[in-house]
């Protein structure tokens, strides 16, 4: 955690604190730092940030959100959750060092500022050192036996690159995160007002799982050829869901499209639902070698596989849903969208053979 010796070194907290809180640092430094994780409190990073804008000194601004967070704190209990913000933000201030701040937005998401004038290439650089070497990100963290896989999506944007003003930069970092996890999260996104700057943030999260389910259902009641309706189905759930592909593997395991003949031990690794799930290739390394092999030889990263089964007797094939672009962190509202679809795809089918 931060104390007065490395927070003194940032002049906005010498030169403010007196003023804000009237309790001079050198005696106490808590009131500024959040009381779970050590880190500055949105309060002073906030206004850290604006403050380097009033004096027009350059920074990125970066917040990162951790992945799935809740469903550590559903699964293991708020306990084990506030161990892990703690290790995530001492790890972030190690790494950060004298480069920047690191403070706590709230919840599960952290606000980084760096310091100075960065080229894309050395954000880059610094960002995607998190992800590896057991750095921040992609580690186990927790207590004991009890240690989930942490991961975390980052979005990132520079003053005065950017934007001149806080409310503009904090909108553009917005958008850099929202298209992180639209990408399927664990990855990072620096700005970029060609690439983000037309996203609507407050629209894309209007797009809710009932407009979804109602738009698979539509496709299915549509007029087309069976033919059709399956290929819009897949597109529509590859569109929704962001992936780079969603294609169909027969009862036989082959898939067509990727030339692949899958082994059947992988398919019998469905949940109760028919879904399987594949955050990263290298999980299926060790008891699925083949079938991890071509995978990395196609860069093909993490995938979703539904099995097309009508009334739990007559089964069909099998959806894939995959991405090459990143390691897919899987949300419930995926999952059910997935489920869903090869639900009404397996009673199109059904409803052809009669």
């Amino acid at each position: 955690m931060y104390n007065y010796v490395s927070l003194s070194k940032v002049i906005y907290f010498e030169e403010f604190h007196d003023t804000i809180d009237e309790k001079p640092l050198e005696a106490d430094v808590s009131n500024v730092l959040d009381s779970l994780t050590g880190v500055v409190s949105r309060k002073y990073i906030e206004g850290y940030a604006k403050y380097l804008i009033s004096k027009g000194e350059s920074f990125v601004y970066i917040i990162s959100d951790l992945d799935n967070f809740k469903q550590i704190n559903d699964n293991y209990g708020h306990a084990l959750g506030d161990i892990v913000l703690k290790s995530v933000a001492n790890s972030l201030i190690d790494y950060i060092s004298n480069k920047g701040v690191v403070g706590r937005f709230g919840g599960d998401e952290f606000i980084i500022i760096l310091n100075g004038k960065y080229e894309y290439d050395e954000i880059h650089t610094i960002l995607n050192g998190m992800y590896y070497n057991n750095t921040v990100y992609r580690r186990y963290r927790g207590l004991g036996a009890v240690c989930p896989f942490i991961t975390s999506t980052i979005g990132s944007a520079c003053y005065p690159k950017d934007a001149t003003t806080y409310d503009d930069l904090f909108l553009d970092m917005d958008k850099a995160l929202y298209r992180g996890k639209m990408k399927g999260r664990n990855c990072f996104i620096i700005f970029d007002e060609v690439k983000h700057g037309d996203i609507d943030i407050s629209r894309m999260r209007k797009k809710s799982m009932y407009e979804m389910i109602t738009n698979i259902s539509n496709i299915c009641k549509s007029k087309s050829k069976l033919a059709d309706k399956c290929s819009d189905l897949l597109k529509y759930i590859e569109q929704s869901i962001r992936v780079d592909h969603a294609i169909f593997i027969d009862n036989d395991f082959k898939c067509k499209e990727l030339g692949f003949q899958f082994n059947k031990d992988l398919f019998l690794e469905f949940d109760s639902n028919g879904i399987f799930t594949c955050n990263d290739r290298l999980d299926l390394e060790k008891d699925h070698y083949e079938t991890f092999e071509y995978l990395q030889d196609k860069s093909i990263l993490s995938f979703i596989i539904a099995k097309v089964c009508y009334n739990n007797k007559e089964t069909f094939g099998y959806i894939m849903l995959y991405s090459r672009t990143t390691q897919h962190i899987w949300q419930d509202e995926e999952l059910a969208l997935a489920y869903y679809a090869q639900e009404m795809l397996s009673i199109l089918l059904h409803n052809a053979k009669k």
